[in-house]
């Protein structure tokens, strides 16, 4: 179906299932866009404005637990990238929000760029991303409460770590992703008990 009246800067980058139906997350002129549709209709669309930045909805996940959106900061020169994440209510309205920036004090000497790379809802949201040289985790209870957030040990190694997703199921979290360059890649999996 086409997705009419919309922005000349409006786009999907993401899309999952829920109990409804399903959820799709993108941008809206910079602005975080999700549409919700049940029974091929479109029953609510909602666009969330937070702070001046402008985010991608990249990540979405719909599970026991809740309906979370993770957006990416849209800037495409170099700078200070960092992951929103969003709880979502009825309607798409926002629960609560977490920002995640490894340069949030303005001197924090660390990697400049955080990039999303998947979220499921293992009891609350469980994310996933890297940095430039490193594998990075996290996972709030389903209020937004802060379980723990870290780098994968031993992802920083003299090769590139990239992470690429994060899958669930109802035993298990897997993660994967490759190591090396692009030329001479390595794949890897992990299980995750989150």
């Amino acid at each position: 179906m086409t997705v009419e009246d919309t922005g000349p800067d409006t786009q999907f980058w993401s899309v999952t299932t829920t109990h409804e139906g399903v959820l799709a997350g993108g941008l809206n002129a910079g602005d975080v866009w999700l549409v919700s549709y049940a029974n091929g209709e479109e029953s609510w669309r909602r666009t969330i404005t937070h702070g001046e930045e402008a985010y991608i909805v990249e990540h979405l996940a719909a599970g026991q637990t809740g309906t979370y959106a993770v957006a990416q900061t849209n800037q495409f020169a170099t700078g200070n990238n960092h992951l929103l994440l969003l709880s979502l209510g009825g309607e798409g309205s926002v629960e609560w929000a977490r920002v995640f920036d490894p340069n949030y004090e303005e001197y924090t000497e660390g990697p400049m760029e955080l990039y999303g790379h998947g979220i499921v809802d293992a009891g609350g949201p469980v994310l996933v991303g890297t940095t430039s040289d490193r594998v990075w985790l996290a996972a709030t209870e389903p209020d937004g409460t802060m379980r723990w957030a870290g780098y994968y040990p031993g992802s920083r190694e003299s090769r590139t770590v990239r992470s690429l997703g994060i899958e669930a199921s109802a035993e298990r979290r897997s993660l994967y992703g490759s190591t090396g360059t692009h030329q001479e890649e390595t794949p890897w999996l992990a299980w995750l008990d989150p």
